[in-house]
């Protein structure tokens, strides 16, 4: 969706309908969901847009230590690959954000 200046709307939960969105989110199933999943994490996707990106993490990242290292060396290289100047907002724990959508894994082909 589209405002009428042409920028970008957030819908379903701040999730944007847009080809980089669709990206961000095969990237982040394709790379982090798996290895935050073995971990015994969770991770949600809240908003995707060229100015904000918010993901979640869930499970034993709940008040975890480690979630500034998963942010700057997991989940932000990521991010800026397709968003590269949105600003992005890691949270973590209870509750979680409305509009949360959980990120499972890719299963192999």
């Amino acid at each position: 969706m589209r405002t009428s200046a042409g920028e970008q709307k957030p819908c379903y939960g701040g999730l944007v309908e847009s080809p980089e969105a669709a990206k961000l989110t095969e990237l982040l199933k394709q790379v982090a969901a798996p290895l935050i999943t073995a971990d015994s994490g969770e991770l949600y996707l809240v908003k995707a847009t060229s100015r904000e990106v918010h993901v979640h993490l869930a499970g034993v990242y709940a008040g975890c230590p480690g979630v500034p290292y998963v942010e700057r060396h997991l989940i932000a290289p990521l991010v800026s690959d397709v968003f590269p100047k949105a600003e992005l907002k890691v949270s973590s724990g209870l509750p979680f954000p409305k509009g949360a959508k959980r990120l499972e894994p890719l299963q192999a082909k």
